[in-house]
């Protein structure tokens, strides 16, 4: 089977595809992978499908799309009949000529796996646990603690033009966590859980997280899908999303920030070295906002104006339209939000970043499946986190009742002459 690159797409990072296979052709995942020079590329396999007689109907694939070319084959090299559905091991890597540089390597633990990747290691839970993964490192630093989910719960009471607004975040608690694939080149964690509740009426907002990790890569992606399960007249989504408690270095001033928008870029850190009394070099600031990181003695000036300059904490994009993106910023708790810039369609990333090193944090279809944020908060301080918003708590609740508490089968089709409809049960993945 040949595949051919899609145009105008990046060969970058891991790819996955499929293949489709006729009733008894394929028996076992021994396939190959080679590109139009016949060059053996590593690929990982697994089963989507069978046929009534055990043999393969759909395969999934996953290679590294900078070894592939415009035109890659996959191609099947077995006919052993020896493969049974349901075997526990249902992905290899077919290795050829080559050699898969850094391996994914997952090692159980007495209360935790622990994966390494070649670039990153992280700790994930083995069962019921409070976070998604732990001690995320690169290259030897911490970039962060740790890794969970975060929902924002709202309760409205209603009287006229008078409503009472009562707004709680929670954290997701994990209650299962499976290995779905654990290959060479790709690992797959599923994580099932609810959002814990302070009190036994409040509904518990389960949550379906996949984290997916790659050989010889310092990316994680998440796949994220919410589960209403509240009242509608009383339950209203405010915020969900994945937090991560950072590790930053010590200087605030060599703490950054940078969002990706529609005017090129965001950029600023958590104390601008700009000051007029006493005046500091123009240079200084212009080395800080090029991402170069000097080292200042204790005496110097730099150190002796940076307790006058404002400590920026807190900062957030989020797309609150199809049209219309803030960036905003604050001191602390307590003070007012400046805007920083508005615009049209936010890129959906966001990068937190010191001498240590940081993280580049991203949302697909970001200003499409608005409302979406991205969120950094005590930036200058000696806790850090930033959070993905999968839906932004800046944004107004989300509404799930009912548009009526009537029925219009004869004027809207609606079908029946009684209300039916329920927002219990639906769910959306990001």
């Amino acid at each position: 089977m040949r595949l051919q690159h899609l145009q105008g797409r990046a060969r970058k990072g891991y790819a996955t595809f499929g293949g489709v296979w006729e009733k008894g052709e394929v028996t076992s995942l021994d396939f190959n992978l080679q590109d139009d020079k016949g060059n053996v590329i590593p690929v990982q396999s697994r089963v989507m499908a069978w046929w009534p007689d055990k043999s393969i109907k759909w395969s999934a694939h996953t290679a590294d799309a900078e070894l592939m070319t415009d035109e890659v084959t996959l191609s099947y090299g077995s006919q052993r009949a020896d493969f049974e559905a349901g075997e526990i091991n249902l992905h290899q890597a077919k290795i050829g000529a080559n050699v898969v540089k850094n391996a994914i390597h997952i090692e159980k633990a007495e209360d935790c796996y622990q994966i390494a990747t070649g670039k990153l290691t992280l700790e994930l839970p083995k069962g019921e646990s409070d976070f998604l993964a732990r001690k995320l490192m690169r290259n030897g630093n911490e970039i962060a603690s740790k890794v969970y989910p975060v929902f924002v719960w709202e309760t409205r009471e209603e009287s006229g033009y008078s409503k009472r607004i009562e707004n709680e975040e929670f954290q997701g608690k994990i209650t299962s966590v499976e290995l779905e694939e654990q290959g060479p080149l790709q690992a797959v964690i599923c994580f099932k859980g609810n959002h814990i509740p302070k009190q036994p009426d409040m509904p518990r907002m389960p949550f379906v997280i996949r984290m997916y990790l790659w050989a010889d890569s310092d990316e994680l992606r998440f796949q994220h899908t919410f589960l209403y399960d509240g009242k509608e007249e009383r339950d209203y989504l405010k915020g969900m999303g994945i937090r991560f408690d950072m590790s930053l270095s010590e200087k605030n001033y060599d703490r950054h920030i940078q969002f990706g928008t529609d005017k090129q870029h965001f950029h600023e850190a958590a104390v601008m070295l700009a000051s007029n009394s006493p005046k500091l070099a123009p240079e200084i600031f212009k080395k800080q906002l090029a991402g170069e990181f000097a080292e200042y003695d204790a005496d110097s000036l730099v150190e002796q104006v940076v307790p006058d300059i404002p400590l920026w904490n807190d900062y957030s994009i989020c797309q609150d339209s199809a049209y219309h993106y803030v960036i905003r910023k604050r001191t602390q708790e307590g003070c007012c939000d400046l805007t920083c810039l508005e615009g049209t369609h936010g890129q959906g990333t966001m990068a937190i970043h010191s001498k240590c090193g940081g993280l580049l944090l991203g949302i697909r279809d970001f200003w499409q499946k608005y409302p979406s944020g991205l969120e950094v908060r005590g930036l200058g301080e000696a806790k850090t986190t930033a959070t993905i918003w999968f839906y932004s708590p800046q944004a107004q609740g989300f509404d799930f009742r009912h548009y009526s508490k009537k029925s219009y089968p004869r004027t809207c089709y609606e079908g029946f002459d009684y209300v039916g409809a329920t927002a219990y049960g639906i769910g959306v993945t990001s």
